[in-house]
């Protein structure tokens, strides 16, 4: 009897442990997939993994040996609802049987429990999942950011590269007419009739040689 005692104690702790640790199911396993990852990514590195990565993997197996366990304690929504759905019967066939009123009390206090517990868990994986929707569309926003500003910068940079070109082509011009300035003047300077007889005649389109 001491030992059965002794045994139901341990396993009172187990529990009382293991959902102090971790409120739901889905908790838990989240835990465990972490820590796979940590002792996969130390897996794959073979002799040259680093004395960070080996720690890690050290720490995350020490961990998965404390909280395995725990799996036969901390039950899913699906094996929940299983329980839930035998004391139900349970229930019905003490009220059937005995009418025994306070039997059937006590046994829909640990319905009630289970029924709790099924709703943290449901909400644990809501909660992740729409936290997981969120990522991806903080994702989706980050990456039309960064497309839009590509083509910003694609557009500023050939509109710079227009108005260089533009400045370019005003400066040719701008060098013949001052040529063309240079040369008039220089001829008016040696033979005046001849180059403003020539000056109206360009107007006109003509040449005057």
């Amino acid at each position: 009897d001491d030992s059965d005692d002794s045994g139901r104690r341990s396993h009172a702790n187990l529990i009382a442990g293991s959902y102090q640790k971790f409120s739901t199911r889905e908790a838990l396993e989240n835990t465990i997939r972490d820590c796979q990852a940590e002792i996969q990514a130390a897996v794959n590195c073979g002799f040259d993994i680093d004395e960070e990565t080996h720690a890690r993997a050290e720490r995350a197996s020490e961990e998965m040996r404390k909280i395995l366990p725990m799996r036969l304690v901390i039950h899913s929504v699906e094996d929940l609802s299983k329980i839930v759905e035998g004391l139900q019967m349970q229930k019905e066939s003490v009220l059937r049987s005995s009418l025994d009123l306070n039997k059937a009390q006590e046994i829909q206090d640990k319905i009630d429990q289970l029924q709790d517990q099924i709703k943290k868990e449901e909400d644990f994986i809501l909660a992740k999942r729409l936290g997981e929707i969120e990522r991806e569309k903080e994702k989706v926003i980050v990456g039309i950011l960064k497309q839009s500003k590509k083509q910003y910068d694609e557009d500023r940079l050939a509109e710079s590269e227009k108005q260089s070109v533009t400045c370019v082509d005003i400066d040719v011009r701008n060098d013949d007419d001052s040529s063309t300035e240079v040369s008039f003047l220089s001829s008016f300077e040696h033979h005046p009739e001849t180059t403003l007889a020539c000056g109206f005649t360009n107007v006109f389109g003509k040449s005057c040689w």
